[in-house]
This record gives structure tokens, C-alpha cells and sequence, in this order.
């Protein structure tokens, strides 16, 4: 075999072998995406299936409070969450095993958590926390005699007409 020969044979067989290489490298890229592809739908698929689960989950839960606590019951804020649902529901439920009207049980219950937060108000407002407010009226109050303020405030709207 002469030089020449040798060389065509060699750059045969390169090319053979970069066309086997740039054949696998596309085969390769093409089930890389064809993964990618299978990948993303699969995810895309469990997402929407979580979504509609919690949808569905949500609306059975507004079913039953709806039922419990009735149609007129407070709508999902900031400021009623699944928490303050779940306590309407304690004292809607307490209610009727009691035997009791809602408002026997709820009434002391709504009284004692605004006794604490005016306690808790009170303990602020007289240790002199610049950061808690109080506003009677129009009028700022600073620190101490708290309960007199107030005593003064109920009676005068008394006086006016108002109720407490």
C-alpha cells in the first residue's frame, strides 16, 4: 500500500468515525430533550393535579363551615383565617353539645379574650410603652389611670344617649 492509499483509508475511516460521533452526539441531544420535554409535562401535570386537590379540599371546607356556622359566616381575610374558622366551629360544636345557645357560650368566651386584651392594653399603657396608643375619642392619653379614662368615656356617651 502506497502513502497515498494509506492516507485515504485513514481519512475514510476519520470520517466514518466523526460521522459516528456527530450521530450519537444528535441522538444523545435529541433523548436529552425528548427527557427535558417528558420532564416538564410530568411536573406540569403533578402541579395541576396539586392545585385542583387544594381547590377541591377548599371548597369541602367551605361546604362545612357553611353548614356549621352558616351562609352568612365570615369570608377568608387577613384578618379571618383557618384558625379563627376553626375556633367558630369549637364554639358553634361546644354550643350544641351543651345543649346551650350559641350565645351562652360564645358571649363568656369573647368576654374573657377581651378582658385579656385589655388587661394586656392596660398593663402597656400603664407601664408607660411609648410604643402602645391610647385614643379616647379624639383625644391621646399618656400613661396611668387608664380605667378611669374609660370609666369617663362610657359616661358621658351615657349621658348623650349612647350605649356602652
Amino acid at each position: 500500500m502506497t502513502q497515498a492509499q494509506s492516507y485515504e483509508a485513514w481519512r475514510i475511516t476519520y470520517q466514518s468515525d466523526e460521522q459516528a460521533a456527530r450521530s450519537a452526539f444528535d441522538t444523545a441531544e435529541m433523548l436529552r430533550q425528548e427527557l427535558l420535554v417528558a420532564a416538564i409535562t410530568s411536573l406540569e401535570r403533578d402541579v395541576s393535579q396539586a392545585l385542583t386537590e387544594r381547590d377541591d379540599a377548599t371548597d369541602f371546607i367551605d361546604k362545612i363551615l357553611d353548614e356549621v356556622l352558616g351562609q352568612d359566616r365570615h369570608e377568608w381575610t387577613s384578618a379571618y383565617d383557618w384558625d379563627d374558622a376553626l375556633a367558630d366551629v369549637e364554639v358553634k360544636m361546644a354550643a350544641l353539645k351543651s345543649g346551650k345557645c350559641l350565645h351562652q357560650i360564645a358571649e363568656p368566651a369573647a368576654q374573657g379574650l377581651d378582658a385579656a386584651r385589655y388587661h394586656w392594653l392596660r398593663e402597656q399603657h400603664d407601664k408607660g410603652d411609648d410604643s402602645v396608643t391610647i385614643f379616647i375619642g379624639d383625644e391621646q392619653h399618656g400613661p396611668g389611670h387608664l380605667d378611669a379614662q374609660i370609666d369617663e368615656a362610657i359616661a358621658a356617651q351615657a349621658k348623650q344617649g349612647g350605649a356602652a
